[in-house]
């Protein structure tokens, strides 16, 4: 099993860990929503509510929402957590 790929993106404290195995992987945050959302958008999901489906339009594949911070993504695509990174820098910082 191979070690975990560390993504940041949201900001220090809220990074995540891209998991990759055989025709799957698991996308785990410590924080999500990220810790600067405020307290609103952490209780009802706010814009991060539609997560999963942003993250299957820019990796063009299937993402299963499993837990609060857990992502299954199924056969991403082989540059999914540079694809990540990008994606988490430019997110949206509504709810500061």
């Amino acid at each position: 099993m191979s070690e975990p790929t560390v993504i940041e993106g949201f900001g220090p404290g809220d990074e995540a860990e891209l998991h990759s195995r055989p025709g799957f992987s698991t996308l785990t945050f410590n924080h999500f929503p990220p810790s600067w959302a405020d307290d609103e958008i952490r209780a009802t999901l706010g814009h991060f509510a539609q997560f999963d489906q942003q993250l299957a339009e820019l990796l063009g594949c299937e993402v299963r929402w499993e837990d609060r911070e857990f992502f299954v993504l199924v056969d991403p695509p082989a540059d999914a957590a540079e694809r990540i990174a990008g994606f988490l820098r430019s997110y949206p910082r509504r709810g500061r």
